[in-house]
């Protein structure tokens, strides 16, 4: 079953090897350029004004990149999940206008207790997108998505491999990151009902 098809079905899709090899290879030499260039902050919670450091929380460091400059090695990425956005609206009619993202990068050890995408005074992100950018990860590092039902029982755990994209509906999926025993790489991003500037 494809992607479009498995978030129609289920709310949530899982696709290996989105990302080729190559792809994922040269994005992650630029990946250890931009941690020494220090682009990435340590991640709040919260929204605007209400922003809060919590690493108890939350313990991910994270890159809000300029979406109309983005880093050039991204260019083709940011074009295909755009398409797919396109393609989700044309098959689903869902109404997705746009779409913001970040970089992400969990230090070994680091998770993200279990939370919704959707802030409680926005409903605007109607998707939530995970795209994994871990090179040869395997399964006993740790750091798996675990994804939730809406009465918080265990639905999955989605290993972070390099290449896998995951999609799921913002307000349906409580989700957390647990911790792993090397750092986990992302590029995480919201499908929005709105313009980036309305959110």
């Amino acid at each position: 079953m494809d992607l479009i098809a498995s978030i129609a079905r289920d709310s949530l899709g899982v696709i290996d090897n989105w990302l080729s090899d190559q792809e994922l290879a040269r994005i992650s030499r630029a990946f250890d350029q931009w941690i020494i260039d220090k682009q990435f902050t340590p991640a709040k919670i919260g929204k605007a004004e209400n922003q809060l450091l919590n690493t108890e929380i939350r313990g991910d460091e994270t890159w809000w990149f300029d979406p109309l400059d983005p880093p050039s090695e991204l260019l083709s990425t940011l074009k295909r999940i755009d398409e797919l956005r396109v393609q989700i609206n044309r098959e689903l009619f869902l109404g997705l206008k746009d779409w913001e993202a970040h970089l992400a990068i969990y230090p070994a050890g680091a998770g993200y207790k279990k939370h919704l995408d959707r802030h409680r005074d926005s409903s605007h992100r109607k998707l939530s997108l995970i795209l994994y950018l871990n090179e040869n990860w395997s399964p006993e590092l740790g750091g798996e998505l675990v994804i939730y039902r809406k009465t918080h029982e265990e639905m999955m755990r989605i290993t972070p491999m390099g290449g896998r994209l995951v999609v799921f509906l913002s307000e349906d999926f409580p989700h957390e990151v647990l911790p792993a025993k090397r750092a986990r790489r992302s590029l995480t991003g919201w499908f929005l009902d709105a313009a980036r500037g309305v959110v």
